[in-house]
């Protein structure tokens, strides 16, 4: 049942929320409406709007300054970069390898120069050897499977590193008949 005093009562007495939807001054006058939960009721008012009470102002006194001492941030580590003469061809990821670039490896130092490339993308080694070999080394972190890095060589590898293993491959066979491993 409607009550008179609180329209917003209903159904003996029975009280549900009213959330306020919109307000709009005109002319010191506020239109509320209002929505109940439950049962669909809704209901709007007229009266006169009434400015929200100040909030106390706090007092600022003035305090001598005193020298702020800084307080150092925290300085990220640097990613280490692996110097020169950790990997056979440090130029293998930069620019286009030559005969003369490879021209002096062994076999084996032919095969991990050309599995270098795929490890400094985090391809993981089924090859116990090579995966032992790359283990040692600082900047290696394995974290993609061989099957799905062979897969999408193209999309890990730049150009000029695909033209390089290829390349490499290519040299390790005409030298020595096939992959050291």
């Amino acid at each position: 049942m409607f009550n008179k005093k609180n329209p917003m009562r209903y159904f003996s007495g029975s009280t549900f929320a009213r959330l306020p939807l919109y307000k709009l001054a005109a002319g010191g006058t506020a239109v509320v409406l209002t929505a109940s939960i439950g049962l669909g009721a809704f209901a709007a008012s007229v009266g006169p709007l009434s400015a929200p009470e100040p909030s106390p102002t706090p007092i600022v006194t003035a305090t001598p300054e005193t020298a702020a001492t800084p307080t150092p941030s925290p300085t990220p580590s640097p990613t280490p970069t692996p110097s020169a003469g950790s990997y056979i061809l440090p130029d293998s990821a930069a620019r286009r390898l030559t005969q003369a670039d490879v021209a002096g490896l062994t076999w084996e130092q032919c095969c991990l120069a050309r599995n270098e490339i795929y490890a400094r993308h985090g391809r993981r080694f089924k090859n116990k050897d090579i995966a032992a070999y790359f283990a040692e080394k600082d900047w290696y972190y394995p974290s993609i499977d061989a099957s799905v890095f062979d897969a999408n060589q193209n999309s890990y590898l730049s150009e000029d590193e695909l033209y390089n293993a290829t390349f490499m491959l290519g040299y390790e066979k005409r030298k020595f008949g096939k992959s050291y491993y």
